[in-house]
């Protein structure tokens, strides 16, 4: 397999950065469309922006474009990331016009990193390896064949014309994430393009942030999207702009350039978000929704009484951050409160901190946030080849607070652990022996304390344990008549590591009918009084055996009644039913 290289920058913001394309439309033929032969594609790059090349471990690549279904698409997954370089080759692409070469990074733990995909768009033909680069350069142009394919138009007939007509309204001066490719897209295949570019620059966001009153000198905040730059303030607080619509970590320095702070924000197009880096300590701040009936505060201390907000009715609410909520400072560590306007809530109270009212209800968060958490780091005790129990810690953050952790085995959830609110990490011990031995794909998702969840972290582990011998059950009648057909059961047998997938019976005294190799036998009892032994063996899908167990059946005459001999739920039955106080007692709901 040849190889190129690709580079994931320098050192600030969170962008995949791949170079320009090498392949010109000028060279394209008009006969490449899918005739049945196959390409390849080697990707390569160059160090073209800034990023912090820790958070990128691997990368995703694929290949669409006319005639390549979804979810078939030619691709290369998992590509180690060293120190952000790395190289693939992609091979069996369907030859064609317009092929759309989609990379995305991902973390160490194999998670995709939000919004840092990057495209470029290529010609295979057949036989020939086609080289191409990927960097923002590229992208946009890819972006828009991207969803033009996506919507199911036919890519592959984009001329040269259509193309320099898509470059003319992809705005080079403003962000790749600050354009709105669906919509340049839908007017393409619409036939109704705009004529300026700025009809698909979409509005950035902007950030007020508050380090609080004493705050002084020089500080730093990086806004880490991947067109972000570090923005320079001074004194105690600082409005920037430029940030792409999306959910970010906000990263506070002080003046020695030290991180000192960590938020995760989510920043809407055209809009400010307000970010306060200032314990509240010493002042209440409450929010109401803007869509209750009441419109006023008012507020009093108890001896003396004082109104920091004026007589009744008190003072009208604004909504500062255009957020659908009133937002309200009151500068004491505690305070006696009434919204009111069409009616007015009963008396409320509130010591220092920050507060939502909604539904008749306080939190200390947004209950109407959407903010998910993010993982920061998955660890365990043991990696590779591991036995025994392991240990998984994890650290997270979010907005209004983590609250658990989830964890599943190759998909399926099994358990989960609460935040330690000290050190912001939870840990969740596995027993790998309850699995099989093989690789295994541990997931990790964080909630936080108003229900939204966070992207998916993975590890993989192989469990290497002694595999324990599966335990043969066998349930079926005791006592039973003569010359009678009766079933026996393997159905409760067990093992702790995987499934029973064999069973072995063996009757001495009596006849089986059918079955003797499946999980039920049917056994035709003797003609004449006496007892006869069912035994079963079990084996697990590894091929261990159990040991043998049996069980004694008696043949009689007569069979009573009594169903206790049939099997535990007669058993319980029988004796509830009988009226004996002493049982019936186990019934209670409250026990």
């Amino acid at each position: 397999m040849k190889k190129g290289f690709m580079i994931f920058g320098g050192v600030l913001g969170a962008v995949l950065c791949l170079s320009s394309c090498t392949a010109s439309l000028d060279d394209i033929k008009n006969d490449l469309a899918f005739d049945g032969g196959y390409g390849s594609v080697v990707v390569n790059g160059e160090n073209a922006r800034k990023l912090d090349v820790s958070l990128i471990g691997f990368a995703n690549a694929s290949v669409s474009g006319k005639g390549i279904e979804e979810g078939s698409e030619p691709k290369a997954v998992n590509i180690s990331v060293d120190n952000g370089t790395g190289s693939f080759t992609i091979e069996k692409i369907p030859a064609g016009k317009n092929r759309i070469i989609t990379v995305q990074a991902l973390d160490a733990s194999k998670t995709e990193i939000y919004n840092v995909t990057m495209r470029a768009v290529c010609d295979i033909e057949v036989g020939k390896e086609t080289e191409i680069s990927v960097n923002w350069s590229t992208t946009p142009y890819a972006n828009v064949l991207y969803y033009i394919n996506k919507k199911g138009s036919d890519v592959s007939v984009i001329t040269d014309a259509d193309k320099q007509r898509i470059l003319s309204l992809i705005d080079s001066n403003v962000s790749p994430l600050l354009i709105d490719y669906e919509k340049l897209a839908t007017d393409f295949i619409n036939k109704t393009l705009q004529e300026s570019s700025s009809s698909y620059v979409v509005s950035p966001a902007s950030i007020s942030v508050d380090l609080g009153e004493g705050a002084s000198g020089n500080f730093k905040i990086q806004v880490c999207d991947p067109s972000s730059q570090v923005y320079q303030g001074n004194g105690s607080t600082g409005t920037f702009s430029g940030i792409a619509p999306g959910i970010w970590k906000v990263y506070l320095f002080n003046a020695a350039g030290e991180k000192v702070q960590t938020k995760t924000v989510s920043f809407k197009s055209g809009r400010r978000t307000e970010v306060s880096f200032v314990p509240v300590t010493d002042e209440i701040i409450v929010h109401l929704e803007t869509s209750s009936p009441y419109k006023n505060i008012y507020a009093w201390t108890d001896a003396p009484k004082v109104e920091p907000f004026g007589t009744w009715p008190g003072k009208a609410m604004e909504d500062t951050n255009g957020d659908g909520w009133y937002d309200t400072t009151i500068e004491y560590t505690s305070i006696n409160l009434i919204f009111n306007g069409s009616g007015q809530t009963g008396d409320l109270s509130r010591s220092a901190g920050e507060w939502w009212y909604t539904d008749g209800n306080w939190t200390s968060y947004n209950p109407n946030d959407e903010v998910p958490p993010v993982i920061n780091k998955v660890s365990a005790d043991i990696t590779g080849t591991i036995s025994g129990i392991l240990t998984l810690t994890v650290s997270a953050e979010d907005n209004i607070g983590v609250k658990t952790a989830e964890f599943s085995v190759d998909g399926t959830k099994v358990g989960s652990a609460s935040f330690d609110a000290l050190s912001g990490t939870a840990e969740f011990a596995l027993d790998t022996e309850l699995y099989s031995n093989a690789e295994h794909r541990i997931s990790v998702v964080v909630c936080d304390v108003g229900g939204n969840k966070s992207e998916e972290k993975t590890l993989e582990f192989t469990f290497q344990n002694e595999n324990p011998a599966p335990v043969a059950v066998i349930t079926g009648s005791k006592n039973v008549g003569k010359g009678v057909e009766k079933v026996y059961s393997a159905s409760s047998s067990n093992d702790k590591n995987g499934t029973v997938e064999g069973y072995s019976w063996t009757v001495t005294g009596a006849t089986i009918i059918s079955g003797s190799d499946t999980k039920e036998i049917t056994v035709k009892t003797p003609d004449s009084e006496g007892k006869f032994t069912v035994s079963l063996v079990v084996k697990d899908n590894e091929g261990k055996s159990s040991e043998s167990v049996s069980i004694e059946v008696t043949v009689k005459d007569k069979v009573s009644n009594d169903f206790r001999e049939e099997s535990i739920y007669f058993l319980m039955t029988a004796r509830f039913y009988d009226g004996d106080p002493s049982n019936n007692r186990w019934c209670r709901s409250d026990d």
